[in-house]
């Protein structure tokens, strides 16, 4: 026997936990887990209605590389039945946690995907979402290039998986420049898009992204939009799958025969299946701008919310906005050693815990009872919020899709710093 004495500083003064048993390693780290979520952040920020808002901080783990094994990290599990027809799904929620994430299933972990690509489940589809950013081209009105993952899923990518190019497939064509990911305002014609690629009714997809989740997520909402609820976000994504070992395919070492996913029948969007209030425009924005039922949320970095940092055009934010950024509601996992391996991962990003999630947001003032509308700078990190809340059983939740990359270009509509 012996005792774990753990003693943390926060806001409101010294809090300890004392506690003495026969504890194993797998125990040890949830104590430890449950009393750094129960000490409150020395960022006291303020609510939705007063001055700006911020959490800033940013959860950190480092992972030795040699210990890439599936069960390195201690994380809890449970089995449950879900729409994906799957039995283990992966919970960065502590079981004696009271808070939980009221749909477990949309979060799965490499363990369970290897499962149901072993298993070869014929309604299963795997996507890289993944888009990167470059530089904005010569004369570009856009903050930023972009292209697909295209040339790094040919490297090397899960077992079966096709990219989805979000810009050039799944995006308003009219679009202007500066706004390449605007959701269509043709459902119809996005359940077409989704089909064309082998996802509709009656298949399971499955989202990953290459670093942040953010365009998993952009999709798992766009697809949540169209009414369609059985599609999962890989938690950790690609980079999670390899550093924990599991086989990767390239272009020229792929599945003997495998062709790519055959269409689909489209989703349904018809009558009142589909949910178009999931995107609103600014003008939305704009009218509940003094409503105390509703609080704006800012997913960007704080020197964005600020107005240190000018990307989008004019610095600042909308008027009133609290900030969460995207990256306090992820843990970032870093992998250490191993210089043989240069050229796998040295990070990936997890969803924190239902209960940290959940006190990012209502520390800001967001509560479930009023309208929550998550913007950031062109609708795509701002889902990782939204998806979260969703979790956290926000019933209204919405993207407001062209973000920054909108509000800061038009000098009608108002703006603040610091």
């Amino acid at each position: 026997p012996f005792f774990v004495i753990l003693t943390g500083v926060g806001a409101t003064g010294s809090r300890s936990i004392n506690s003495h048993a026969k504890l194993s390693s797998k125990a040890l780290y949830a104590s430890i887990f449950q009393v750094r979520n129960f000490i409150p952040s020395r960022n006291s920020a303020a609510c939705c209605g007063t001055k700006s808002a911020v959490m800033p901080s940013i959860n950190k783990r480092i992972r030795p590389r040699s210990l890439r094994l599936r069960y390195a990290i201690s994380w809890s599990r449970h089995v449950t039945r879900n729409p994906l027809g799957g039995h283990r799904v992966f919970s960065t929620t502590p079981s004696d946690q009271t808070v939980q994430f009221r749909h477990p299933e949309a979060i799965v972990d490499p363990e369970w995907l290897a499962e149901r690509i072993k298993d070869g489940d014929s309604s299963l589809r795997i996507y890289d979402c993944t888009t990167f950013f470059g530089p904005p081209s010569p004369g570009s009105h856009a903050p930023y290039s972009v292209r697909s993952a295209l040339e790094e899923h040919r490297m090397g990518h899960i077992p079966g998986a096709e990219v989805l190019d979000i810009q050039e497939e799944l995006s308003e064509p009219s679009s202007p420049e500066h706004l390449k990911f605007m959701m269509p305002k043709d459902f119809y014609y996005l359940a077409q898009q989704f089909a064309k690629r082998g996802l509709g009714k009656n298949t399971r997809p499955v989202l990953y992204s290459r670093g942040t989740p953010m365009w998993a997520t952009r999709v798992w909402w766009m697809l949540r939009a169209l009414g369609f609820d059985h599609a999962a976000v890989l938690d950790g994504g690609y980079n999670r799958w390899v550093v924990e070992g599991y086989p990767i395919e390239t272009d020229d070492k792929t599945l003997a025969g495998r062709e790519p996913y055959s269409p689909a029948e489209p989703i349904d969007v018809s009558g009142d299946k589909a949910r178009p209030g999931l995107f609103v425009d600014a003008a939305r924005v704009l009218e509940t701008r003094r409503d105390p039922g509703v609080c704006t949320i800012n997913a960007l970095k704080p020197r964005i919310h600020t107005g240190q940092d000018d990307k989008y055009g004019r610095p600042g934010r909308i008027p009133g906005s609290v900030n969460v950024p995207y990256a306090s509601v992820l843990t970032t996992v870093e992998v250490q050693g191993d210089d043989s391996k240069q050229t796998a991962p040295s990070s990936y990003s997890l969803f924190v815990d239902a209960e940290t999630a959940s006190r990012a947001f209502s520390t800001v003032g967001a509560t479930k009872e009023g309208e929550n509308i998550l913007y950031c700078g062109g609708g795509i990190s701002a889902t990782i919020d939204a998806f979260l809340m969703h979790q956290l059983g926000y019933e209204n939740v919405v993207v407001y899709d062209g973000s920054l990359g909108e509000w800061a270009k038009d000098a009608s509509l108002p703006i603040e710093t610091d």
